[in-house]
């Protein structure tokens, strides 16, 4: 017996309703446009995406995960703006973008982790490196979720560049 699947349901990402095999295709279509990427379901990469130096995207994790292997060791390289968010479950699902062989992100633009709403989820989006999960040479904006490494002694968070979190909170190393 053979189970016909949905085409939609094989596909990794969603871009104004037209559907995409890569995360890679996705972004490069919502750069085009300035628009958002939403997944689909949890996907792994070897590719590394470059955000160009003009260029917007929003990465809407909807609950799922990025995992990254990526042979340069970077899964993400914003010279624009990119912002990564989850719009789904209040940030209660834990999902996350993470890069098993390196940094997830090197930040040469603007960077914004969660949305920009004025509650703080702590749970998601995580973002998670082998030794680095965010290498910000640019603006960052960090109001939702985590930070973290697989590497016990990894910095985590590598800054040359000027961040912001919302009042109140502090970056704290989590046990």
């Amino acid at each position: 017996l053979m189970n016909i699947i949905p085409y939609e349901k094989v596909k990794v990402a969603t871009v104004n309703g037209v559907y995409y095999d890569d995360l890679t295709s996705a972004i490069d279509a919502a750069i085009k446009v300035n628009t958002k990427v939403e997944l689909c379901k949890n996907i792994t990469t070897i590719d590394t995406i470059t955000i160009p130096a003009g260029n917007s995207v929003i990465i809407d994790l909807a609950g799922f995960t990025i995992n990254g292997y990526t042979e340069s060791g970077i899964l993400f390289t914003n010279n624009g703006t990119l912002t990564i968010e989850d719009t789904t479950n209040e940030g209660t699902n834990g999902s996350a973008v993470q890069n098993y062989t390196g940094t997830v992100i090197v930040n040469n633009g603007t960077l914004t982790i969660g949305t920009n709403d004025d509650i703080v989820y702590q749970n998601a989006p995580k973002i998670v490196g082998k030794t680095i999960a965010i290498e910000n040479n640019g603006s960052l904006y960090f109001v939702d979720g985590q930070m973290g490494s697989f590497d016990e002694n990894g910095e985590i968070f590598k800054n040359t560049g000027t961040g912001y979190k919302p009042e109140g909170y502090t970056f704290e190393k989590m046990e």
